[in-house]
């Protein structure tokens, strides 16, 4: 599995299928539109990309479902 597969799994799926392959060094930043700013998020939010980053392995960007 590479990691750009979990592109479009809801959170919690995304979450264990890193887990199952051994990626646990990642976080996680949300999106919203300008005017709704969010910080918050659950297992239901929906992973919208992923990259690497410097610090941690990967950054996981995701996104309020509509």
């Amino acid at each position: 599995m590479k990691v750009t597969d979990i592109i479009g799994f809801k959170l919690g799926d995304a979450k264990s299928a890193l887990s199952s392959c051994g990626i646990k060094n990642y976080y996680i930043t949300v999106t919203s539109s300008p005017r709704l700013k969010c910080d918050d998020y659950d297992d239901d939010y929906r992973v919208v990309a992923i990259r690497k980053d410097r610090v941690k392995e990967f950054e996981m960007i995701i996104c309020k479902p509509l």
